[in-house]
């Protein structure tokens, strides 16, 4: 029973976001890895719901994902976004900050890299959590 209980908080967690989606359609895709934890603690840090999928060489879904992200962030409270590289090598992170639900803090981390056009790798995670958010920032780049 209670890991039905727990499988219907991760549904309901997403509700809302357009990323929910490509957790939804993408997660058992071919070239696509996906992690789910609930009610975990990792270092001292409250991860009531951590998903995170990592999608390699899929311009299509990547394109989805990237307006579905965009969208979301006008839900956000805050947003971070770090960019580097040109041409054939890019990089770019985007941290959003959206409103508390349920009192847990709910946050999206999403990572692109784009090498020379032929390797590409999207990382998409989302997070709800007690634990300040700036800390748990710190910590996952920390851990990339």
């Amino acid at each position: 029973m209670l890991s039905v209980l727990s499988c219907g908080f991760g549904l309901q967690a997403q509700n809302g976001l357009k990323i929910k989606k490509i957790f939804d359609d993408y997660a058992n895709g071919k070239g696509v890895v996906m992690v789910q934890l609930i009610n975990e603690n990792m270092d001292g840090f409250d991860f009531g719901l951590y998903k995170s999928i990592t999608i390699k060489n899929n311009p299509a879904v990547v394109e989805q994902l990237q307006k579905y992200l965009e969208e979301d962030q006008t839900q956000a409270d805050k947003v971070k976004k770090v960019e580097s590289g040109t041409g054939k090598e890019s990089k770019s992170t985007t941290f959003l900050l959206l409103p508390k639900r349920n009192n847990r803090y709910r946050l999206i981390l999403y990572k692109y890299e784009n090498i020379y056009k032929s390797d590409q790798t999207a990382i998409l995670i989302y997070i709800e959590t007690k634990s300040n958010p700036d800390n748990m920032l710190n910590f996952i780049l920390k851990k990339k």
